[in-house]
């Protein structure tokens, strides 16, 4: 009984651990995490390998795909993006969001211009991310500056989800699809063959 009872907590906490992928912007570039739990590891820019050159893998010619899909499928499938998005919402949170800026240019009045254009900015798109999103911790500085000669911005942005979160969410993209018709039926030739043999026996 100790035994699953230690196993059964370990799902739980493997099922509640929180995948999360952290974007960040700034005077170095743009730079991308994933995370799993505590481990985080650094998904761009990738560190080439000293010593070893890139080999060019030979392209393959693909073959031309004339043969194309019914208007009525396509429309099914995109009637199922609306409630896969209502449950992307509903799962994913935004752990971080940071956006400093500050406005900075060679004349004075375009500086003015740009630091109210921000504001205008900000204002209007972050109560829509907050009305379909959780946002957990949010940092927003908007300034002007009249002695650099040039805009600053640093972003930072990082959104998680649970793995239950995750696995419940996949399972019902999966049903969703299925239900549209966008996956194509299994016709097995065998079994027809052997029903064929069957019926004129």
């Amino acid at each position: 009984m100790v035994v699953l009872g230690i196993i059964l907590a370990l799902i739980l906490l493997l099922l509640a651990t929180r995948i999360s992928v952290a974007v960040q912007y700034d005077h170095a570039g743009v730079r991308v995490w994933a995370g799993f739990g505590f481990i985080r590891m650094t998904v761009y820019p990738r560190r080439e390998k000293e010593g070893k050159e890139k080999k060019e893998k030979p392209k393959k010619e693909r073959e031309p795909r004339e043969k194309g899909g019914t208007v009525d499928k396509l429309k099914a499938g995109l009637s199922i993006i609306g409630p896969i998005l209502e449950q992307v919402k509903r799962r994913l949170v935004i752990s971080e969001l940071t956006l400093h800026y500050t406005a900075s240019t060679s004349d004075a009045a375009m500086t003015a211009l740009a630091y109210g254009g921000a504001h205008m900015a900000v204002d209007g798109i972050l109560p829509m991310v907050r009305h379909h999103f959780r946002v957990k911790k949010q940092d927003i500085e908007i300034h002007a500056s009249f002695t650099d000669v040039s805009d600053t911005v640093f972003l930072r942005a990082r959104i998680s989800i649970s793995v239950w979160g995750a696995l419940c969410l996949g399972l019902f993209v999966i049903k969703k699809v299925r239900e549209s018709g966008l996956l194509p039926k299994k016709v097995s030739i065998q079994k027809g063959a052997e029903k064929h043999e069957q019926a004129s026996n």
